[in-house]
Parts: C-alpha cells; structure tokens; sequence
C-alpha cells in the first residue's frame, strides 16, 4: 500500500534541486566568510593536492614532517580535488568541491531512501534531515577531509548494491577503496547481512554472492597493497593509528548513543531506533537487513574503538536518519488505517517543524562551541613570519600545530597529527607536552637539543591546555623571544646543558 500526500512529482523534484542548491550555496557562503579552515589535518592534504597539481604525484615522502619521512595514505581524494584546483583556483577551488560533495549526499541519501520506502515526500524529508545532522555539520563545514567525499560514494555504493547494478558497483567500490580505509565497513557489513539472512532463513541470489565475495577480496588486497607497510611495523594496532596512549581515549572515545543523542537530533535519531526495531520484527526484505547489517557493523567498530568517535557517530547517525524514514513510511501506512487518516498533511508539517528544532538548534549552540576550537589568525600570522626563518629551522609545537607549521611556515615540525610510521611516537608527545608544562629551563634546553629543535609556538590555546599563564622557561637567558605578539615565537640560544643518561 502506498501513501498520498496530493503532491505532485515535479513540485518534489523542484524542492530537491531547490534544496540542493540552498546546501550547496549555504556552505560554500559559511566556507569563503571564513579564510582559514578548521583544522590543521585540512593544510595536511592542501599540501599534497597542491603536489598533484605541481608535479601530477602526491608527497609521499615529506621533508618537513618530523624533520622528514615517508608517508603512507590513499591518494584517490587529492586527485579529485586537484580537478577543482585546475578550473576555480586553489582555496576556492577546494572549498567549492567540498560543498559540492556535502550536497550530493543529501541527494544520494535521498534517492536511497526513497528506493527503500518507495515514497518521493518521505524520502525528501528524510534527505533533509540528514543534511542538517548537527554532528555532521559541524565536523564537515569547512574543513578538507576525504570523509566528506567518502560518505557521498559510501551510500551510493550501498544503493548500486541493493539494485544489483554490477558495474556501477563495481566502478564506486574502486573509487572509495582509493579514497578512504573505511571501505571495509562495507565489507563487514557483507558478512552481517550474510548472517542476517541465514538467521532468517532466506535465500541469497547468486548476484549477491559475487558481488560479495568479489568486494571482501578486492577490499582486502587494496588495504594491504597500500598499507602492508604499517601492517608490518605496527601489526594489528596498526588500526589505531599509532596514536599516542595519552590521546587514544579522546581519539578513539567509547561511544555511548544515549550521551551522544543530541548531537544527532534527539527526534530522528530515536525514531531511526524505532524504525530499526520495526525493520527486524515486520519489514524483513533483503534490502532493510542489508541496511540493518550497516547498522551493526558501524556500531560494533565504534564499540571495539576502531573508527575514530566523531566519524562512528557521524556514519551512525546518517543510517539511522535513513531507518527514521522507514519508520516515517510505516506511521503513515498506520495512520491511513485510522480516522484521522484525513490529518496526514498536518502531522508531515508537524515532523518537519520537529526535526528544524530538534536539530537546527543543537547545530547553532555547537557551532558557537567549535568557534572556540578553530585555528587563530594570531597563530597563522606568527607562521606565516616565520617563513622568513632559515629553510633548516624546526619549530617546536603540539601534534595539531605540526601541519600549519609545514603548510604556512614551510618549515620542519617535531610531531603533527599523522601518527602512522612513527617510532617512539609516545616518547615524541610527552616531550612536546613536558616543555610547555614544566618550570625547568634546563630540561626544555635538553629536549630541544633531543630534537636538534631551535624555535617554539606559544599561543594562548596553547597556554591555556597545558593550564599555564605563561611559557615560564622564557625568563631565563636560553630563549630570545623573536616575535612578540597575541602569538609568540621563541629561538633557542643555548645547546644542551646535561648528557644523556646512557
């Protein structure tokens, strides 16, 4: 049975490509009013487009990234986004392709959508709530990630999956095993629905076999052609990155969903569980168990700590925007059977209402939060001054600051956030944290000699993590403070006063 709302299919067509176009122009205006992005991984992969565009290779191995080594990543995202270089420019050109892929999503998560519950309406309010996500906004607006292009060819893959059209398939699954590790969600989601249906006692068509078998191969031997390198150095904790101890319980947080809920929107997200709870008990088509197999397999990876927190969530909660317009179809196919049947138009305006509010306003109070996070003209202009500095300097700084340092000083840094292939990468971060923490000259003199380091950052970020007013190490004679402004640079001036302990 299908639902009528008296719409016509072009108005919805019309609000589709209407909607489109406000995502599209909404966050490329946020993105230019703002001249820096948002995190410093953003100048990571700035630096390795601009490679593509100079020489058509990435830079695989980086002189200034912890004063120099070789790099380890998929290329496939920077050579999409060297395309955009090309015809709009640098900056420009990147911030338009990353809001033009944050569109597409809603377009894609719609026609998914509407191939599951069959209902154009639905599926478009569905679309809009998930490109209004709260959590996904906030980790996608202006900020250069292959994550945001990932998601685009993630769900389309599921789509060309569940129509069984091989070749279009096959042809995403080779883009996003080229763009982004996470490929083998869908992998292991394979092997969820395999046993979803075993459970079930359904038949899997033979297309389904291939296709699966074909993905879990191909997965596997890309992953392992690019990264057998860090398989063998770190073995399996290699999943984690090679993220320091200290850091591995933010990075790779314990997600709970009900101290997560408002980061989602509270209305879709617990009638997205619903919607979940109704698929297993009475809608038990191959296509929902494939989409409950993705469930499962995103939730149990953010369980066990294998997908960063914030990027679990964010895949979680556009899944289960997706259940929310499942269960959205079967509210209205009950409401049909009853006597105010005639009211449907006014509940579908009361859930849009519902979803603007429950999650417009937790978008706009987390956005005022992650202003406070974001990177500081004060410490773009210390870094762009110190690109005057000798071409052999290394500037000293916390992990987040290591990619600014490369892209805006053109200078080594001693550690950055690419924690892959790093030895003593524990060692390396306590020592960067004890020189802004400690009072004793004499041991920061020691540490910058362990690193042959000659300038520091000190910025009020900075001051204010490591709970200090000010760098005390600067009052002695070993530092001359050579750019004295909001953000400061110091020079080191002694050598090291103490040996090692052999």
């Amino acid at each position: 049975m299908k639902i009528s709302f008296n719409y016509k299919k072009e108005v919805v067509y019309l609000l589709i490509v209407i909607t489109f176009i406000s995502i599209f122009a909404v966050r490329l205006w946020v993105s230019i009013q703002q001249p820096y992005f948002h995190n410093d991984e953003s100048y990571f992969h700035l630096r390795q487009i601009k490679n593509i565009v100079d020489s058509g290779l990435p830079l695989y191995y980086d002189p200034l990234s912890y004063g120099g080594r070789t790099l380890f990543f998929l290329p496939g995202f920077h050579y999409i986004l060297s395309v955009f270089i090309l015809f709009f420019g640098n900056i420009l050109g990147i911030k338009i392709a990353i809001s033009l892929f944050n569109a597409i999503l809603f377009l894609i998560i719609y026609i998914l959508t509407n191939y599951l519950i069959k209902n154009p309406i639905l599926a478009y309010l569905t679309a809009i709530t998930s490109a209004i996500l709260p959590l996904y906004i906030i980790k996608t607006m202006n900020e250069v990630t292959p994550f945001s292009i990932f998601l685009v060819l993630f769900f389309l893959m599921v789509y060309f999956f569940l129509k069984r059209s091989v070749n279009y398939f096959l042809f995403t699954l080779l883009i996003t095993s080229l763009i982004h590790p996470l490929i083998l969600l869908f992998t292991l989601s394979s092997v969820f629905y395999i046993i979803l249906m075993f459970i079930e006692a359904k038949k899997i068509e033979h297309k389904d076999k291939e296709l699966i078998l074909f993905t879990l191969f191909f997965t596997t031997w890309i992953e392992f052609f690019f990264h057998s390198d860090i398989i063998y150095v770190h073995g399996w904790k290699a999943i984690w990155q090679n993220v320091p101890i200290e850091l591995f319980n933010n990075y790779f947080s314990q997600i709970f969903i009900a101290a997560s809920i408002d980061k989602l929107g509270i209305i879709a997200i617990t009638l997205g569980f619903y919607g979940l709870y109704i698929t297993l008990a009475k809608i038990k088509t191959r296509e929902n168990f494939f989409m409950v197999a993705l469930v499962i397999s995103a939730g149990l990876l953010v369980w066990i700590r294998i997908i960063e927190g914030t990027t679990g969530l964010i895949i979680l909660g556009l899944l289960l925007t997706i259940f929310f317009g499942i269960w959205l179809n079967w509210f209205f196919l009950f409401l049909q059977k009853t006597k105010i049947s005639h009211y449907h138009n006014i509940f579908l305006a009361g859930f849009f209402i519902l979803i603007i509010l429950s999650s417009g306003i937790p978008t706009y109070l987390r956005s005022i939060e992650e202003q406070k996070k974001q990177l500081q003209p004060e410490d773009i202009s210390a870094l762009k001054w110190a690109r005057e500095l000798p071409s052999e300097a290394k500037i000293l700084a916390p992990p987040e600051y290591g990619h600014i340092i490369t892209y805006f000083a053109n200078k080594s840094n001693i550690i950055d956030s690419n924690y892959i292939l790093q030895k003593n990468i524990d060692e390396i971060y306590k020592d960067i944290k004890f020189v802004y923490r400690t009072s004793l000259y004499i041991d920061v003199v020691d540490t910058f000699a362990k690193y042959n380091a000659d300038y520091i950052l000190i910025s009020q970020k900075i001051l204010t993590e490591s709970k200090r007013e000010e760098w005390i190490p600067s009052s002695s004679n070993c530092f001359e403070l050579i750019y004295n402004k909001t953000t400061q640079i110091y020079k080191r001036k002694c050598l090291r006063v103490r040996p090692y302990a052999v």
